[in-house]
């Protein structure tokens, strides 16, 4: 008796997407391990809480860039992604998209289930163009950019011949302009790297502080945009995703009001021993 049960192909993201998220997943690992061993004893809690957040964010970096997956067989193609799952048959995949950073397989009918829902209701990623945001909007499109690398190369190209022949890659629309990145943004970050090198070099005593100043100032958009981001998955239903997000804000938010202790203590007004204020001369 035949088996009747087909073989799936797994495909894993690009190699340069991979590289890119080991850069980025490793030092959080190694970091919060050397926040939480070479603190100070004094700050020693805090560095635990710290470091423990960045390895946990190194390893959830991970697991995710290693679950990211597409799976075709003769059957058809199937996408997992963290809170989701697409899959359809070939009967229904029109075409092979290629624009530069946005690669997908079209559907020619409205995929069912709950994975294209989903994605709908999470609107997809602000780097798509109108084309690509009323597919997805329409549940007619798998996003497979992360797999670019595999388009054209064995044995991802031979797969696709031989489970759908009908498809081809010839329809290729200009490779969209490249973007000119705006002057004064360059003029803005060479001048802010000047302005820390130069503190570095004559006056490293002020780069903590700075430092510290600016992560004040930005953490707390961070922890409201994770919020938000926690907040969609909630309403898309990719409840996962939606308590990472929120765990992250909080974490953030717990990093914020320590930025801004240590700010505060900067702008507090030191006392001599006695307890009075240094700016203040002690009357006789």
């Amino acid at each position: 008796m035949q088996n009747d049960t087909p073989e799936w192909r797994v495909y894993h993201i690009s190699p340069g997407r991979r590289i890119f998220g080991a850069f980025c997943y490793g030092p959080c690992i190694a970091g919060g391990l050397a926040l939480a061993i070479f603190l100070p004893p004094a700050d020693r809690a805090f560095g635990c809480g710290l470091g423990g957040f960045m390895a946990l964010v190194g390893v959830g970096l991970y697991w995710l860039i290693d679950r990211t997956r597409l799976e075709i067989s003769s059957a058809g193609v199937r996408l997992r992604q963290l809170g989701f799952t697409i899959e359809t048959p070939w009967t229904n995949v029109e075409q092979i998209r290629i624009v530069r950073g946005q690669e997908a397989f079209v559907t020619a009918a409205p995929m069912e289930g709950k994975g294209a829902a989903r994605l709908a209701a999470m609107g997809g990623s602000p780097i798509y163009d109108s084309t690509a945001l009323a597919l997805i909007a329409q549940r007619r499109l798998i996003p497979i950019e992360a797999f670019a690398w595999h388009l054209r190369r064995e044995p991802f190209a031979g797969d696709l011949k031989r489970f759908a022949p009908h498809l081809e890659m010839a329809h290729e629309p200009p490779p969209p302009a490249k973007r000119k990145i705006d002057r004064r943004v360059l003029v803005a970050v060479g001048a802010v790297f000047i302005v820390f090198l130069v503190l570095a070099i004559f006056a490293p005593q002020w780069i903590g502080p700075a430092l510290n100043i600016c992560w004040a100032i930005l953490m707390p958009f961070f922890a409201l945009q994770s919020a938000m981001a926690g907040v969609r998955a909630f309403r898309s239903k990719a409840r996962l995703m939606g308590i990472l997000s929120l765990f992250m804000a909080l974490m953030l938010a717990l990093w914020s009001i320590e930025l801004w202790s240590q700010v505060a203590k900067l702008h507090a007004p030191s006392r001599k021993p006695g307890g009075a204020p240094a700016s203040k001369r002690s009357s006789g």
